[in-house]
């Protein structure tokens, strides 16, 4: 994930989509980094909910305070930082606690 990497239009829809979007989630969950780069490579929407946790891969990330993969989420020219979950936390809020 370069400073300004990947395209809106490169992310991936459908079900590969929501698999990409899952597995990064749990990327960042773990504060894997290079995982997260590759499957963003790959198309997964840095902004795409985890269907069954319910989380994006920042507010995952800002939860546990891992940092490295936050700081590499945050250089992605379309990231919303102010995005929420589906009961309207933001990861401002998760990082917080």
């Amino acid at each position: 994930m370069s400073s300004r990497s990947g395209r809106r239009s490169r992310v991936k829809r459908g079900a590969r989509g929501q698999r990409l979007v899952n597995d990064l989630v749990e990327a960042c969950k773990n504060n894997q980094v290079g995982k997260a780069k590759k499957l963003l490579r790959k198309g997964a929407d840095p902004n795409g909910e985890h269907r069954g946790l319910g989380l994006t891969p920042l507010i995952a990330a800002s939860g546990l305070g891992h940092l490295d993969v936050i700081g590499e989420l945050l250089k992605l020219r379309f990231i919303e930082v102010n995005c929420a979950n589906r009961q309207g936390t933001t990861a401002l809020f998760f990082a917080s606690q």
